[in-house]
């Protein structure tokens, strides 16, 4: 129980908007009905084609948090929402981690955490250092092997 987050890819299919393949996705994993007329081509590829979970975090709320201001007006995150995320978001957030790592002093300004209901802990700590520095790692990997061009990528956090 707690802070679970978690970025995932999707192959981008003509027209069809991220919000159509998450509706796919949802009937397909969850049994969720399609509240909308969708075209059956675009149903079609979303079935055959689901998201690929590319990371995962566990009570890092910090970079849950870089995520909530980086992908969201005022209101935040929701509780098991999807969320687009793009390239330079990526590389933002590693540029932030490296800055922290080489001055973690500054960590309450770069990249501060966040409380919430089973967050975590909000110290600046070696468990959030290594927080950072698998989160660099991870999106590393995320940016080497996604196609921005065809893919997209979405943030889901569930707490």
């Amino acid at each position: 129980m707690g802070l679970d987050m978690y970025l995932y890819k999707m192959k981008n299919y003509k027209d069809a908007s991220i919000e159509d393949a998450m509706l796919v996705f949802n009937y397909k994993y969850y049994n969720e009905p399609i509240c909308k007329p969708l075209k059956k081509d675009v149903v079609e590829f979303y079935m055959q084609h689901p998201c690929e979970r590319v990371c995962e975090w566990r009570k890092a709320n910090a970079i849950h948090k870089y995520f909530e201001d980086t992908l969201t007006d005022y209101d935040g995150i929701y509780n098991c929402e999807y969320y687009q995320v793009n390239e330079y978001d990526l590389i933002n957030l590693i540029d932030l981690c490296q800055q922290v790592l080489k001055e973690p002093e500054k960590a309450s300004e770069l990249l501060p955490t966040t409380s919430g209901f089973f967050f975590g802990s909000t110290d600046y700590d070696s468990n959030y250092l290594s927080d950072i520095e698998e989160t660099i790692d991870k999106i590393n990997v995320v940016l080497d092997t996604t196609d921005f061009d065809n893919e997209s990528l979405l943030y889901y956090a569930w707490w």
